[in-house]
């Protein structure tokens, strides 16, 4: 579907004209509400899975891939859809590069987020932001929780560059940060790079601030950067609000799920976050050790790390 053709234009303007009903399926007071829940985390860092996961875990709404063709008014979706009981019923972990293909599968749902984010640059500081655009994000926002009537969870990785307007629309939001090992974290990155565009150097997924300064290192560097750049925006962005942060490691999630899945469910109850659990996520999932990048690459990218650590923000 080209990005100009009449089909997908047609398909934009039907969006645009849903959206405008959201705020009449917003009756009561929004502090009344269950405030979202957001999971961040660098690029190729394992969120997908764990978004995956956390909503087989948890009695959570979310924006499946159904939701994301009504992305004018995802609430229709909610409303009209069994989505969660379809995708319990045949759950899958596959995605490639975050994004999923099954209709129930929970997705990242880019064109719901442009709605009230700009395409470009992708970082979006609370003076940035459009204030109109942050009541639209709360009346639509409201709207799904008000059909679905549970709390809803969020996975989009440009959150983390839009986490000043966010908090400013949700200063309650509750944020599960999903960190990997920074060698493989990076190595993943430049073998996403190697697949889609057959170049190291091209840029793959956000685009901090300093996207433009980072770009004229070299790859391994690059990805490093990235990596480091959404973690320093994380710290920047809650500080004073470390309580409604949970950090939590891929390589532990992936060797004892459940175990992780209890830290969350804890997490959520501190926070006064009633929810229910189905304990369906028990077995490990298994991790990839094999190098598929340059080798030299490879080398480069451990020297790299080793010469320069991470410096805590």
């Amino acid at each position: 579907m080209g990005k100009f053709s009449f089909a997908y234009r047609t398909y934009l303007g039907i969006n645009k004209v849903l959206s405008r009903f959201e705020r009449l399926n917003v009756k009561s007071d929004f502090s009344t509400k269950t405030p979202p829940i957001f999971i961040l985390g660098a690029p190729r860092s394992g969120t997908t899975l764990f978004y995956q996961s956390l909503v087989l875990e948890f009695d959570f709404a979310y924006l499946s891939n159904l939701h994301c063709k009504l992305f004018g008014a995802p609430y229709l979706a909610e409303k009209i859809s069994d989505y969660r009981s379809k995708y319990q019923q045949n759950p899958t972990f596959k995605s490639r590069f975050g994004s999923t293909k099954n209709w129930f599968s929970p997705s990242e749902c880019g064109e719901y987020w442009y709605r009230f984010f700009r395409r470009s640059p992708q970082f979006v500081s609370l003076a940035d932001a459009e204030g109109q655009e942050l009541i639209n994000l709360k009346t639509s926002y409201y709207a799904l929780q008000n059909a679905a009537n549970k709390p809803v969870v969020f996975k989009n990785l440009l959150s983390v560059l839009r986490l000043e307007p966010i908090l400013e629309v949700f200063p309650d939001a509750l944020f599960l940060y999903v960190r990997r090992n920074e060698v493989e974290n990076a190595h993943s990155i430049l073998a996403a790079r190697k697949a889609l565009y057959n170049d190291y150097d091209k840029w793959f997924s956000l685009q901090p601030p300093s996207v433009s300064k980072i770009s004229l290192l070299s790859p391994e560097k690059q990805a490093v950067e990235q990596i480091r750049e959404v973690h320093s925006l994380i710290k920047k962005s809650l500080k004073g609000k470390e309580k409604q942060l949970f950090e939590l490691d891929y390589e532990a999630f992936c060797n004892n799920p459940e175990l992780i899945m209890d830290n969350v469910s804890s997490f959520l109850s501190q926070n006064g976050f009633r929810h229910s659990r189905s304990s369906t996520i028990k077995e490990p999932f298994k991790k990839s050790s094999k190098i598929t990048i340059d080798k030299e690459l490879y080398s480069n990218l451990v020297q790299y790390i080793q010469n320069n650590p991470m410096k805590t923000p």
